[in-house]
């Protein structure tokens, strides 16, 4: 994940914020493998420094799953059998 330090940055994620709609959500992967603990913390922490709520789900043990958004609130998850 060469260069992704750059892309995933606190500016990045204003810009994103700017341009989605009042009830918009980003939904963002992110690969696990190939990536060290301190990015994928500068990541969540520049998510939480422009979105109002977010949630992050671990979909395997290599992939992140994160969806953020201003106008809406994410509950727990329903879990459905």
């Amino acid at each position: 994940m060469s260069g992704v330090a750059g892309l995933f940055s606190n500016e990045f994620y204003r810009l994103v914020r700017m341009h989605l709609a009042d009830d918009g959500m980003l939904v963002q992967w992110i690969q696990l493998y190939e990536i060290d603990v301190p990015l994928v913390v500068s990541v969540l922490q520049a998510i939480e420094a422009n979105f109002a709520d977010y949630v992050v789900y671990a979909s395997s043990d290599f992939d992140l799953l994160i969806a953020a958004s201003n106008g809406r609130k994410f509950g727990a998850p329903t879990l459905r059998s």
